[in-house]
């Protein structure tokens, strides 16, 4: 083999080599999403215990750069923000963990996981991490009202100012777009 097909096939292996490692944590991410449906014991030590009012649901759960990361969503119970409702109140906080092999650790800044509803993830974690874990938040949230549109109101009305207004950040609107749903420009709420 001359050295033009050496540099030629070498070229295309490292090629491959980084489409590869560009899709790998897409890819893992996916495989993760599907096999994770409960709290993992290794990450159980670093989710507060003092403020869980229900069970937390594991909303995502991605590695990257030899780490994991996790979103696991906390509800609490909290004051309705209507009148009129009967029941328990729960109001859902995101919180996030990453995995190493020194164990877990805690990346929110407090134990209340509702501050991060007014943050966004990149904050918290790096980009690539941040988009595959709103991919996953909004790909259950999806699975739960059962469709697009139900998703879409839902936002939506969440959106619309008063007592739990919801925001949505660059990594949720892109998770948003991948799986066909579009928020208007002009409904997407500032945190102050």
């Amino acid at each position: 083999m001359n050295s033009t097909n050496k540099r030629f096939l070498l070229t295309v292996i490292a090629i491959a080599f980084v489409i590869v490692l560009s899709h790998q944590i897409t890819t893992r991410a996916m495989a993760q999403d599907l096999s994770l449906r409960s709290i993992p014991s290794s990450i159980d030590p670093c989710l507060p215990k003092s403020q869980k009012n229900k069970s937390p649901l594991l909303r995502g759960a991605v590695e990257y750069r030899g780490k994991q990361y996790y979103v696991v969503e906390l509800l609490y119970k909290t004051t309705p923000p209507f009148v009129d409702y009967e029941g328990d109140y729960y109001q859902g906080g995101r919180f996030f963990i990453q995995l190493d092999e020194l164990g877990c650790l805690s990346l929110n800044t407090t134990d209340d996981a509702t501050d991060l509803l007014f943050a966004s993830m990149t904050q918290v974690v790096p980009e690539p991490v941040a988009q595959q874990l709103a991919l996953q938040w909004w790909r259950k949230r999806l699975e739960e009202l059962g469709s697009p549109e139900k998703l879409k109101q839902d936002i939506l009305d969440g959106l619309k100012p008063g007592a739990y207004t919801l925001y949505l950040f660059a990594e949720d609107v892109w998770a948003l777009k991948q799986l066909g749903i579009t928020i208007p420009e002009s409904a997407l709420n500032q945190p102050r």
